[in-house]
């Protein structure tokens, strides 16, 4: 996942302008909700599970150990925890 660096004053923007931007963040938007369905399938977990999965791998306290507490977690039903908490 890359960074992007959008700079915009909202005061210059034009109509088009505008819905440029509206069309890059629902293509985002988009992108990101197939990377969840994309997680949960290949885990093999729920949709909620994959989006703290998903959470986590775009923060630098990322682990693999972390990740695999969320799944089993998720296997055992058991309810995700605060995203402050990991």
């Amino acid at each position: 996942m890359g960074t992007v660096k959008i700079e915009l004053n909202p005061n210059e923007m034009t109509d088009q302008d505008w819905d440029k931007f509206q069309n890059a963040m629902d293509n985002l938007n988009d992108m990101w909700g197939q990377e969840i369905r994309d997680i949960a399938k290949d885990s093999g977990v729920s949709t909620g599970c994959a989006q703290s999965i998903w959470y986590l791998r775009t923060r630098s306290r990322w682990s693999q150990e972390k990740e695999d507490y969320l799944i089993e977690l998720d296997k055992k039903g058991e309810p995700m925890p605060d995203y402050i908490d990991y």
